[in-house]
């Protein structure tokens, strides 16, 4: 948690204070021109890349703490604060729900952002689907047994039981 910075002990007087203090730390809009109406922090930040803030002797993260003032968020909820942007930086209330995780993975899925690639869509797969209806084939008319297909195709044990019994792809 040392980007941006030392971790500051800030005391406020009054909500007023609280707000001055954001003021002086953000930047409208970010400095990459990426997000335009976001409140960019530009006070220390998690290695995560959310804001932190030190208050009532807990170190917060930004948004949580920006809904807690905005929104009525309460700081001791299990619910997360959602960006509606993206940006972790960002503690716009605008650009801030309150949600389940649920919630938020479904936010992500609609945006585009949890594409799950699977099969040979993802770059990690190890064998094309052609192969898996060979190593099915010669299983099932008892051609080759399955550690003598492990060995052929260079997959584990475990990956060809898989295959053969159904239970992938």
């Amino acid at each position: 948690m040392r980007e941006g910075g030392q971790m500051q002990t800030i005391v406020a007087e009054s909500l007023q204070d609280l707000y001055k203090i954001f003021d002086n730390r953000i930047i409208k809009p970010s400095p990459d021109g990426k997000f335009q109406d976001c409140w960019y922090w530009t006070g220390v930040c998690f290695s995560s890349g959310y804001g932190a803030y030190y208050f009532d002797g807990k170190v917060l993260r930004i948004h949580r703490f920006a809904a807690h003032l905005w929104l009525g968020f309460d700081l001791d909820s299990k619910s997360l604060v959602c960006h509606k942007c993206d940006n972790p930086k960002c503690f716009n209330p605008e650009h801030l729900f309150i949600g389940t995780s649920l919630d938020n993975m479904q936010d992500k899925k609609n945006k585009g952002r949890c594409s799950r690639l699977s099969n040979e869509l993802n770059p990690m797969c190890k064998i094309s689907n052609k192969f898996v209806s060979e190593i099915r084939d010669l299983f099932e008319n008892k051609i080759y047994k399955q550690c003598e297909l492990m060995r052929i195709y260079g997959i584990s044990r475990v990956q060809v039981c898989r295959i053969v019994n159904y239970n992938q792809r």
